[in-house]
């Protein structure tokens, strides 16, 4: 996902600047930030995803979100 909260509550997208760790907007849980090298340019794309086998129901782990 692209964009998860602070512990405050506050959105916070996922790029370089971010915190290595947020809260799922769905469920409430644990989210750590992440980045893929891209092939093309050899740039980064950053986003955010659940901890291992954590909250496996949420509905923000589909792709769609």
């Amino acid at each position: 996902m692209k964009t998860a909260h602070t512990p405050q509550g506050k959105p916070v997208v996922a790029d370089e600047k971010a915190p290595a760790e947020a809260v799922c907007p769905f469920c409430g849980g644990v989210v750590t930030l992440r980045r893929r090298k891209l092939m093309n340019d050899g740039g980064y794309v950053f986003y955010w995803r659940h901890i291992a086998n954590q909250n496996r129901k949420c509905p923000g782990r589909s792709r769609n979100s």
